[in-house]
């Protein structure tokens, strides 16, 4: 007996999102929100670390439709989390 099987991958590819403009409600004011790369290399911390705190809520963070998590640079630069 012999068993196949087929599979077919759609890849997509978008153009990353770098920076965006919007409300960080944890400040209360309007932000360029940064990737988390970025967050990482400004903290001088792991991108594993920014993530990790991300999901701890440590940090100031929207969403995109698009999945992409941001930033709000202030929150990295209060340090707040990398105590």
């Amino acid at each position: 007996m012999k068993i196949g099987l087929e599979t077919q991958r759609v890849v997509s590819f978008t153009k990353r999102v770098h920076s965006i403009e919007a409300w960080c409600k944890q400040c209360g004011k309007q932000r360029e929100m940064i990737h988390p790369e970025e967050a990482a290399a400004r903290a001088g911390v792991s991108l594993r670390e920014i993530y990790r705190q991300v999901e701890a809520h440590e940090l100031h963070f929207i969403e995109t439709h698009e999945g992409w998590i941001l930033i709000c640079p202030s929150s990295v630069a209060q340090g707040q989390a990398f105590h």
